[in-house]
């Protein structure tokens, strides 16, 4: 008989956090529980960090394919009816796997997204990283994956659910988890929301969401390609979020990828400003983008000179 739940791990040179990570799933048991690694050609096998007595089947690939790719390898592997993605490197709160049951037992859901809170080296960053309580509030999936990004340790899905949608799109280096899901809310799954936290996020210097130019690029290509898909009334989100990601490349010294963000973010917009401050609503209407930036530039120089 096919296991209820699998937890897929992604692994790419981790080491020991991914034996933390098994190790805080399965003391919260492992019956009727699939685990997987998909180890990405690692330097460090992943063979060699597995903890003891604790049922775990490695897939190792011959060359580094990327996160994307490896959970689709995870989703074809795996034989369970739910699954779960997790990056090697995040933990499992004790009541995880308790929580997230009762909810596929109950309600039988196509996903289950979960809050998380973010550490830094054993310090608490956040806690309410993604900020469910505002869905449970409007209710628009949708929205909420185009306004920000709905983390890959958050979601538990039907497996057959993933695989019609076709998994990850492989193309989407850095900014995977923002297509898939925008992409899963479009074929309007019935979810279910636990707003405690019951995963966390460990922060890293060296993680590759650090490589936030890259990070921002992919996200604004995400939407340009998916704009078409959305009905007229996500406008002005497509054009907030677009405006977003093109003030952190302008910010970041990429003039051109944010020139090419602020064009679309009229096209396919175009904008409300409403995360974005009077000034610099008022400097962009009026100046246009490039020089409400240097604007806004000039002004948190100005700031920081009189806060010192």
């Amino acid at each position: 008989m096919n296991p209820i739940l699998c937890v897929g791990f992604t692994y790419f040179n981790e080491q020991a956090m991914l034996t933390q990570a098994i190790v805080s799933l399965a003391c919260q048991g492992t019956s009727d529980l699939e685990i997987l690694v998909y180890d990405d050609a690692s330097s460090y096998s992943a063979q060699n960090y597995l903890p003891e007595n604790i049922p775990v089947r490695v897939i190792r690939g011959e060359h580094n394919l990327g996160p994307s790719c490896g959970r689709n390898i995870l989703l074809r592997e795996s034989r369970a009816q739910y699954i779960h993605f997790h990056d090697s490197d995040d933990l499992f709160l004790p009541e995880w796997q308790a929580e997230v049951r009762r909810v596929l037992d109950q309600h039988q859901p196509d996903a289950v997204f979960t809050e998380l809170i973010s550490t830094q080296d054993g310090v608490a960053h956040s806690s309410r990283v993604m900020g469910l309580s505002e869905l449970a509030e409007h209710g628009d999936l949708t929205r909420f994956c185009i306004e920000g990004v709905m983390l890959t340790i958050a979601g538990t899905y039907r497996r057959a659910f993933v695989l019609d949608l076709g998994g990850y799109d492989e193309s989407v280096h850095q900014s995977e988890d923002y297509d898939f899901h925008i992409r899963l809310s479009l074929a309007a799954p019935q979810y279910e929301l636990l707003t405690r936290p019951l995963a966390e996020l460990r922060l890293r210097p060296d993680s590759r969401s650090t490589r936030r130019i890259e990070v921002y690029r992919d996200s604004v290509r995400v939407l340009e390609r998916l704009a078409k898909s959305l009905t007229p009334s996500y406008r002005s989100y497509i054009g907030d979020a677009l405006l977003r990601f093109s003030r952190n490349l302008y910010q970041l010294g990429d003039i051109d990828g944010a020139r090419a963000g602020f064009a679309l973010a009229v096209r396919l917009g175009p904008p409300s400003y409403s995360s974005q401050p009077n000034h610099y609503r008022w400097a962009a209407r009026l100046l246009g983008f490039a020089r409400a930036e240097r604007l806004a530039a000039a002004y948190r120089k100005l700031t920081a000179h009189y806060t010192k």
